[in-house]
């Protein structure tokens, strides 16, 4: 998962987070994290959309903005963070990628990697999306306040909001095991 603070490819990424997870692990089972906060004032060629950062200041993201923009939080430079993701993945070698919705993070992230002149960790053919899944079993966005499926910690924090996602799609998994489908 990623937060940024924009929409666009091009945009300025503030942190990036990454969980690794079985999916037939009880949900809520994670492996391994990844959690890095970007320092925002030093990526040239990437972009701020005013729309977003209005965004960031509503009320309702008074939790969320610490958690991106807390000065107490080490900030490393996009380049670096790409590598020490890179590293991360290449470690745990991940069977698949999951996004909320791999057409932003993964293709912002690729755009930064390729900004940066170095391949992207993720083939294309290995992004799934947590929506589709979600929509599938639930019918619906159950990561709202008050879904079955809301998170423990902080919307819109990249780690927090891996870990929950992967949470969903151990649920739905179990689910299927449980109807009797072979996965």
């Amino acid at each position: 998962d990623i937060e940024t603070l924009g929409t666009g490819n091009d945009c300025v990424i503030v942190s990036i987070g990454a969980a690794i997870f079985n999916r037939a692990d009880e949900p809520g089972t994670i492996l391994a994290t990844f959690d890095v906060k970007l320092d925002i004032e030093n990526q040239p060629g990437r972009h701020i959309d005013p729309g977003t950062m209005l965004w960031w200041m509503k009320k309702s993201m008074n939790e969320a903005r610490k958690a991106a923009f807390s000065s107490m939080v080490p900030r490393v430079r996009l380049g670096l963070a790409l590598k020490q993701l890179d590293d991360f993945i290449k470690s745990h070698k991940p069977n698949e990628a999951w996004g909320c919705s791999p057409s932003f993070d993964m293709v912002i992230l690729q755009d930064a990697y390729k900004q940066h002149k170095q391949p992207f960790p993720v083939p294309f053919w290995k992004w799934s999306c947590i929506r589709t899944i979600e929509s599938f079993f639930y019918g619906k966005n159950t990561r709202k306040p008050e879904g079955d499926n809301w998170l423990d910690g902080t919307a819109h924090d990249a780690l927090d909001d891996c870990k929950m996602e992967a949470s969903v799609i151990q649920k739905c998994y179990k689910a299927t095991v449980k109807a009797g489908v072979s996965v």
